[in-house]
């Protein structure tokens, strides 16, 4: 019994659940006559959206928050996944204030070039890339750089307090996201550094130059300073 319950445990789960940076995220498995129960680590700190909605987010926090997302990514990806949904309702926070990455419904491994197949526009409208949405209805390619386009949305809802591209209907949000050269605005009452904004068009911009950008994955998070310190950080209390 208990082997076929690892089996149907790596089954269900990818193999980046069970262990990110040398710490057990899945912490016990039982079942009864009907159910299997997957006790996973406990997140005192809630979610990113829970934070946001209780504070005004400095950039500092931004830059913490940020590092670490890219982080973990570039611990998904070198496992050979993508994410597809990432945003801060995915976001978790644990006891010392770190983050890892939740919810892995949506991801998918990728295939020898580093490309994924998919004809559906998979994650949350407002955090999906062009190429994504240009998958929808085909055989579309796309690869990591997906998930680094929800990662330019993400710190600029952090600093703004709403996604760069929302719109009142579906139609409008997806035309933004395709238009974004020319729909991506930084509001004039919103204080934020030339920095933050260099940042946030690096992540929201075509995929060949998010591909230049992420090449090296973790690279791309050391677009902003203090990545490596974070990184330090969350390795020695066993976090991301």
């Amino acid at each position: 019994m208990t082997y076929l319950i690892l089996k149907l445990l790596r089954m269900l789960l990818p193999k980046f659940v069970y262990k990110t940076s040398q710490r057990e995220l899945l912490c016990c498995a039982f079942q009864d006559e009907k159910y299997l129960y997957l006790v996973m680590e406990f997140m005192p700190g809630g979610d990113l959206v829970t934070l946001t909605s209780n504070y005004d987010i400095p950039e500092e926090w931004a830059q913490f928050y940020t590092a670490e997302v890219v982080l973990a990514l570039d611990a998904i990806h070198s496992l050979g996944f993508i994410h597809r949904d990432i945003k801060p309702d995915n976001m978790l926070l644990d006891r010392n204030g770190h983050l890892k990455l939740a919810d892995f419904g949506t991801c998918t491994k990728m295939d020898s070039t580093g490309l994924v197949s998919c004809d559906a526009a998979v994650g949350t409208p407002d955090y999906i890339s062009p190429e994504v949405l240009m998958s929808q209805g085909g055989t579309g390619y796309y690869g990591r750089e997906c998930d680094w386009w929800s990662v330019g949305v993400f710190i600029y809802e952090l600093l703004v307090g709403v996604t760069p591209f929302h719109s009142e209907s579906l139609v409008g949000t997806y035309g933004k996201i395709m238009d974004h050269k020319n729909s991506l605005t930084f509001p004039d009452d919103i204080e934020m550094s030339k920095d933050a904004k260099d940042l946030i068009c690096a992540f929201l911009s075509s995929s060949e130059l998010r591909h230049v950008h992420s090449k090296r994955d973790a690279a791309a998070g050391k677009l902003h300073r203090g990545a490596e310190e974070v990184g330090q950080s969350a390795a020695q209390e066993g976090s991301v």
